[in-house]
């Protein structure tokens, strides 16, 4: 067992093992720091910098990538400091010029009230990130690698080599399950639900086949965790995939295994985790939630069943304010709520911000404007 380290994050105390990282230590201790590029089974990078923070080391403060900083005693990082908020928002701007629909960025920039970036937009279908996960699973943990980047600067991009992917892909798609904006994708009937869903049936009608009732819930073998170490299995992505399920009936039994083991080679997908994605802050709108919330100025707002926000509004009594609103308000299915003295002004910046990123008030109605100004 390695050394173990002391330090602070967000004024707690946290203990960390030699060799880890600030964001691994902050990661055991359940405080959320925003990345796009970091896996726990890949080494780190630093790509997205959106994982950096503050951190003071023997009375010398700087800014840097928490995913790659190690841990050492004494150190005090903070994660959410002004300087740290403002350097995010710069890099979100970046990541909305680049990819505005991806949909994680678009969380992030509600997260940090970034309504739009001030930057072009050089291609609004964008949606690659060059966070480099996919490049570096197939490399170093499927061992592949069957995708890589190519050029540099402004060109630079992640391709499948048309000339060696055909071979060198074993078509287990955890490329497409990393992905944090979704830009690759496994067209069906490829897809791993797809894939699952033909086991299932294979399985039902053998067991029915065999005069049993189809039913496959029983665990018949112990199951084991498969190496995420695959390999590379040769001309596996050239192999042909049954578009019908397999069953004893209709195909004969070499088929149903050799899809067995494309399912196996498959498995590893389902046992990765995706990126984290920054924690929701609503609540369900109902009285038990609302008892919670405290007898203090502030602002609340009130969001749909689609998590779209309907009203946002600054009040003197943020629970009593609720309480009104959760016994006559049928729309509002989610709400969230700070405390603020003056919460008239941060209404209007809350407001504000909601009509430059969607042209509109709360609720689709514009008879609230002429109280702003």
């Amino acid at each position: 067992m390695g050394t173990v380290f002391n330090l602070t994050i967000n004024d707690r105390q946290v203990e960390a093992q030699e060799g880890m990282t600030i964001l691994e230590a902050a990661r055991s201790a359940d405080i959320y720091i925003p990345t796009l590029c970091s896996h726990p089974l890949l080494k780190p990078l630093g790509a997205c910098r959106l994982c950096v923070v503050e951190i003071t080391d023997g009375g010398r403060s700087l800014m840097g990538a928490s995913c790659t900083y190690p841990v050492a005693a004494g150190l005090d990082v903070k994660t959410d400091s002004p300087a740290v908020i403002e350097a995010r928002k710069v890099l979100i701007e970046l990541l909305l010029a680049r990819t505005p629909k991806a949909r994680i960025v678009q969380r992030l920039a509600q997260e940090y009230g970034v309504a739009n970036s001030r930057l072009r937009v050089a291609d609004p279908g964008e949606l690659c990130i060059l966070c480099g996960l996919c490049v570096r699973m197939c490399d170093e943990v499927v061992g592949a690698n069957a995708i890589n980047f190519v050029n540099r600067g402004t060109n630079r991009e992640v391709v499948f080599h048309p000339e060696v992917s055909a071979e060198a892909c074993v078509g287990c798609g955890v490329c497409t399950t990393l992905c944090p904006t979704e830009c690759l994708e496994i067209e069906k009937p490829y897809g791993v639900v797809a894939a699952v869903d033909m086991g299932r049936k294979a399985a039902v009608a053998i067991d029915k086949y065999l005069g049993g009732a189809g039913a496959i819930g029983e665990e018949l073998i112990e199951y084991e965790n498969p190496s995420p170490r695959i390999g590379k299995v040769p001309g596996f992505a050239d192999r042909p995939r049954s578009l019908e399920p397999c069953t004893l009936d209709a195909a004969p039994s070499g088929a149903a295994i050799g899809e067995a083991g494309r399912c196996l080679q498959c498995d590893l997908r389902l046992q990765l985790a995706a990126v984290k994605a920054p924690p929701e802050h609503y609540h369900a709108f109902n009285a038990e939630n609302v008892r919670q919330t405290p007898e203090e100025a502030g602002v609340i707002q009130l969001l749909d069943g689609d998590k779209m926000v309907v009203a946002i509004r600054g009040v003197m009594n943020i629970r009593q304010e609720l309480e009104r609103e959760v016994a006559k308000n049928e729309n509002a299915r989610w709400f969230e709520w700070e405390a603020d003295e003056m919460f008239t002004k941060r209404e209007s910046e809350l407001i504000q911000q909601y009509l430059q990123k969607y042209g509109k008030m709360p609720g689709g109605g514009m008879d609230e404007l002429d109280d702003l100004f």
